[in-house]
């Protein structure tokens, strides 16, 4: 019976044990997280990024006017390609961390006797970075939606011309593609966030520029006739980071619902790519 009741407790100790590390797991990865979005979202450079894209929406308004007869195409590529450049450029600044905050944060002070793995810590920093950038994504949505609707207001016989649509329609059909962008500057951030593990600026922005341009580029080579197994193989890793692509899911020619899940899937591996790369890195 002893040695029973003594198995038991060893039984409950270890579950016990393993529930505490998973807490502590969780705590400090939370820990991390709410730190990179603190020292991320209050940076002279983030918010410069942040206004600029803002600024260029409202732009739009204007330089969509001259389209001749694709002023209402105009205007909401125009807006996907804003959010585009502005999730890359934050997917960029918010990889790499400013080393004098990060040295008096009390997170990551305590964080420093819970031994946690470099690989979490960078998830860690990944998900503050995406906080962050949703928040400029949302500050730039509502831009982008306020830019249609002062069109629409402005120059109603527009949206008639080009495909006899409302501002009502075009603003539920923006939807998917803003997520779809956010997912795929996600994508970006987790890649930057691990290849820049020590602090280089230089290291996120290449990374970035590598996916962005293999990103648009790869999808046309690999589906031309001549393309070779190796292009093709490339093009089922890399993401499909083309403009047309998110463009066809705000004209209903492709199925959004599963482009959505294929690049958020794509999303989170490429952030747990990112999280291995920046462990080793820091080595």
């Amino acid at each position: 019976m002893k040695a029973d009741e003594r198995s038991i407790s060893s039984e409950i100790i270890c579950v016990y044990s393993r529930s505490s590390a998973a807490k502590n797991l969780l705590f400090g990865i939370f820990a991390i997280s709410k730190s990179a979005a603190k020292d991320c979202a209050f940076r002279g450079s983030v918010m410069l990024v942040i206004g600029l894209i803002a600024f260029a929406m409202v732009a739009a308004r204007f330089t969509a006017i001259y389209a001749f007869g694709e002023e209402l195409n105009l205007l909401l590529e125009f807006g996907l390609s804003n959010l585009t450049l502005g999730g890359a450029l934050l997917a960029v600044l918010c990889a790499v961390p400013v080393q004098r905050v990060q040295m008096v944060n009390a997170a990551d002070r305590v964080l420093m006797t819970r031994a946690l793995a470099p690989g979490w810590r960078f998830i860690g920093r990944w998900l503050g970075a995406c906080v962050v950038i949703a928040l400029a994504f949302v500050v730039w949505s509502l831009i982008f939606a306020g830019a249609v609707i002062w069109f629409a207001d402005a120059e109603p016989t527009l949206f008639t011309m080009t495909r006899d649509t409302t501002a009502e329609r075009e603003l539920k059909a923006i939807v998917v593609p803003i997520v779809l962008v956010y997912l795929q500057t996600v994508l970006l951030a987790g890649v930057a966030t691990g290849v820049a593990s020590r602090g280089s600026l230089l290291a996120a922005a290449s990374s970035v520029t590598f996916l962005l341009v293999f990103g648009v580029l790869l999808p046309d080579w690999a589906s031309a006739d001549d393309a070779g197994f190796v292009l093709e193989g490339l093009a089922l890793i890399l993401p499909d980071l083309r403009l047309s692509s998110v463009a066809e899911t705000l004209y209903g020619e492709i199925d959004s619902a599963s482009w959505l899940i294929a690049t958020a899937l794509q999303a989170i591996g490429y952030g747990a790519l990112g999280a291995l790369a920046g462990a080793i890195l820091h080595r």
